[in-house]
């Protein structure tokens, strides 16, 4: 009984807890600060010639050729998901914590996703949250998807949407550091 009060508890306040539960599994997230951004190209301005090159060149090559759709949850993504954490993890162990983590999180009802197309094929997909005006990049699974393609939408999602803070979450750290200039994040700092 007190399992399914603590489980009904974490799926509720799930948008509260989980930079917590995050950094105690993967220690450091990557934000972006956009208080200061009012567009796309504010953004592209502040940063050094060589990334602004970088991403206009994944822009113009990449992200204008994809159709990205607004969606609601489908059971493909576990299905993807799986296969995404089964080619990055040799451990059974780790595959199956997130996925009973991510299963607890779609389950939370607080997901919004994202579907990328070419061409109309299918090449992955994107899942975020938000809380306390901070856009919380999460659970994706790129499959035949630059990952940076999901950057871009997040910033210019999160630009357009007036959001503070944009968490890019904890994986890839450095290559969000090298393409987007993000900071290393704790929530108990």
């Amino acid at each position: 009984m007190i399992f399914l009060f603590i489980l009904f508890f974490i799926i509720c306040k799930i948008d509260i807890i989980f930079p917590y539960i995050s950094y105690l599994i993967f220690g450091y997230s990557s934000r972006i600060n956009l208080q200061n951004i009012n567009s796309f190209q504010d953004f592209l301005n502040q940063l050094n010639s060589k990334k602004r090159r970088e991403l206009k060149k994944i822009i113009k090559k990449e992200f204008q050729h994809i159709s990205i759709k607004s969606t609601h949850f489908k059971f493909i993504y576990i299905k993807t998901l799986y296969s995404f954490l089964k080619n990055k993890y040799n451990s059974y162990i780790k595959i199956t914590f997130f996925m009973i983590l991510s299963i607890l999180l779609f389950l939370s009802n607080k997901l919004h996703y994202f579907e990328y197309y070419k061409n109309n094929k299918f090449l992955g997909w994107s899942s975020y949250f938000t809380n306390q005006n901070i856009y919380y990049d999460f659970i994706s699974s790129p499959n035949n998807l630059n990952i940076s393609i999901i950057g871009i939408n997040s910033l210019k999602f999160s630009i357009k949407h007036e959001f503070h803070k944009l968490d890019m979450g904890p994986t890839n750290l450095q290559l969000k550091k090298n393409k987007f200039n993000s900071f290393l994040f704790s929530p108990f700092s």
